[in-house]
C-alpha cells in the first residue's frame, strides 16, 4: 500500500525508533543488530527492559509491569534502589495479522524461555478505541469530536480490538507508558509522543483512502 505504516511511526519520532526489516540480516543492518541486544540483554542491563507490544494470552498491561517492579524492590532493601528509573525498548511489529504472528515467533523468544514479557493495551486504551464508534464510512467518519482518528483500520474484522491500526496501537501504548510515569516519551513543543501520533494517523488513512477508494458496504 501508499502507506507504511512502520515508516510513519519512524518518521513521528526520529530520535526515539528504529526501522528493522524483516529477513535482512544482522550484518546488513545495524537496526537488527540493536533490537536483538535489547531482546537477549535486557534483563542483563541495569534499569533497562525490553517489551513487545503483542496481544499473546500471557500478556500484561504496562501498568502490570510497573506493578511488579514495585514489587521487586520491596523484596529488597529500602535503600537499594538499582530498578528505579527504569528505562524500555518496545518492540512493535507492523504487517498483516499473518506477518506479524511469523515475525513474533522468528525473532521474540517465549517470556519462559527468557525472552521480553509481552504487553498490551490496558483497559482505558481499549476504551478509547471502542469509544471512536463503528459506523465508518468516510474519511470525515474517522475522525472523532476532538479531531482524532479513531485509529480503525480500512479493513473490518469480527474481533473489534483486531481492527486497530498499528500506529494507533503504537499511541495508545505509548499513552499507558505517560500516564504511568513516562516522563522521557516527550517529543516535541512540549507534547508527548501519543499526542503527535493522531496526525500520522489522519495522514495515513487518507492515503489509504486515496488509494483503496471508499469502504464496501458488503
Amino acid at each position: 500500500m501508499v502507506v507504511d505504516t512502520a515508516k510513519l511511526i519512524l518518521n513521528s519520532m526520529p530520535s526515539k525508533a528504529r526501522l528493522v526489516v524483516s529477513g535482512i540480516g544482522e550484518e546488513y543492518q545495524a537496526s537488527m543488530v540493536e533490537m536483538m541486544d535489547a531482546i537477549h540483554s535486557s534483563e542483563k542491563k541495569e534499569n533497562r527492559r525490553c517489551i513487545v507490544l503483542f496481544p499473546t494470552d500471557d500478556a500484561r498491561t504496562f501498568e502490570d509491569l510497573c506493578n511488579e517492579r514495585h514489587e521487586r524492590k520491596n523484596q529488597l532493601d529500602d535503600t537499594d534502589d538499582k530498578i528505579e528509573e527504569e528505562t524500555f525498548d518496545v518492540i512493535i511489529m507492523d504487517g498483516t495479522w499473518t506477518q506479524a504472528r511469523k515475525i513474533h515467533s522468528k525473532y521474540i523468544p517465549k517470556e519462559k524461555d527468557g525472552g521480553p514479557p509481552r504487553v498490551c493495551l490496558s483497559q482505558t486504551s481499549l476504551d478509547i478505541l471502542v469509544g471512536g464508534g463503528d459506523s465508518i464510512n468516510t474519511i470525515k467518519d474517522e475522525v472523532d469530536n476532538n479531531g482524532e482518528s479513531n485509529g480503525r483500520q480500512l479493513r473490518r474484522h469480527p474481533i473489534k480490538w483486531k481492527e486497530i491500526s498499528t500506529l494507533e496501537a503504537t499511541r495508545l501504548l505509548l499513552r499507558d507508558m505517560t500516564v504511568m510515569g513516562g516522563e522521557n516519551l516527550l517529543a516535541k513543543n512540549g507534547k508527548q509522543f501519543h499526542e503527535i501520533l493522531p496526525e500520522y494517523q489522519r495522514i495515513s488513512d487518507a492515503a489509504a483512502i486515496n488509494q483503496l477508494g471508499p469502504h464496501r458496504t458488503s
